[in-house]
């Protein structure tokens, strides 16, 4: 008895990893079978709760199945559940690094959802080999519209951490070039601010909700990524002249109007909590138009080198 008993304890642990390997064989086989039934769903405009269910089984009995998460990600994303789609999706890439259509719908949901730094990023990823991310990021380059925040937006702090950190940024210009496309279109790909308001020829921010928050989310990312690099925050205005004085004077009140605008940002984001010494307050007045619209060289830009 003692042998038969000795006997089982020392065979029992050489049967089970096969049967383990083989229920999982068979778990993964069945997930693949969920997917068919969700695609063909999908193609006969069943409704979608059906069809996430399947996917969400599938994921369930094989969790390594990417393409039951891709799936699951692409419908999370048109329900407007971006937070979702993206955690799938990454869950994915975390088991295929690359996985294409995976990066792709990772952009889609980041873009869909308005986060454009993040939605270039996922693109760069899937541009060798998918002719439509490239489409996408040619439209997110054309006027730095990924890095550019305009009226009535807010960069968020996980945004701006992808365009302040000097690391990622390069990263992504080596994508780019991976990619074939002209770096001297996206040389700088720090933020541009045209949603800081101030009042016509005033320097002070106005006190909005808006301009707090703003600040607020840049002081933030830059304690995040760039506590031991200098800081340039460089003001720029429009050619607007000022009443009763000479084009030349209006030149000059402009570029010191452009450089107080600057120092009163400096001063905003020392009260966040960046040290004061890596902050540099720049202005260049009309100088460095970007565009033949006069309201669009207004703006601030923010450098970290």
């Amino acid at each position: 008895m003692l042998y038969t008993i000795i006997n089982c304890i020392l065979i029992f642990p050489i049967l089970l990893l096969p049967l383990t390997a083989i229920g999982a064989q068979t778990n993964c086989a069945l997930a693949d079978d969920l997917i068919y039934r969700a695609n063909d769903l999908y193609n006969r405009n069943a409704p979608v709760q059906q069809q996430m269910d399947l996917l969400r089984y599938a994921i369930e009995v094989c969790p390594t199945n990417v393409y039951a998460r891709n799936n699951l990600a692409f419908h999370l994303g048109d329900q407007k559940q971006y937070a979702a789609a993206i955690a799938q999706y990454k869950q994915a890439l975390a088991i295929k690094p690359t996985f294409t259509q995976a990066w792709y719908g990772l952009g889609e949901a980041y873009q869909t959802w308005g986060k454009l730094p993040q939605a270039l990023e996922a693109y760069l990823h899937a541009c060798t080999q998918d002719k439509d991310a490239r489409k996408r990021i040619t439209a997110l380059l054309k006027d730095k519209r990924f890095a550019s925040v305009e009226a009535n937006r807010i960069l968020t702090r996980e945004e701006l951490a992808i365009l302040f950190d000097p690391a990622r940024r390069a990263k992504m210009r080596q994508m780019l070039k991976a990619c074939n496309f002209d770096l001297r279109a996206v040389m700088d790909m720090q933020p541009v601010f045209r949603n800081l308001e101030f009042a016509t020829g005033k320097a002070e921010l106005a006190p909005t909700d808006a301009n707090r928050t703003q600040v607020r989310e840049i002081g933030a990312a830059l304690l995040q990524v760039a506590s031991n690099r200098e800081i340039y925050i460089e003001g720029h205005s429009d050619d607007q002249p000022f009443h009763d004085v000479s084009p030349a004077e209006s030149k000059r009140l402009n570029k010191e109007l452009s450089i107080k605008r600057a120092n009163n940002i400096r001063t905003s984001l020392i009260a966040e909590g960046v040290a004061s010494h890596k902050i540099i307050a720049r202005g260049y007045g009309d100088e460095q138009p970007v565009s033949q619209n006069r309201a669009r060289n207004r703006r601030v830009e923010i450098k970290v080198q």
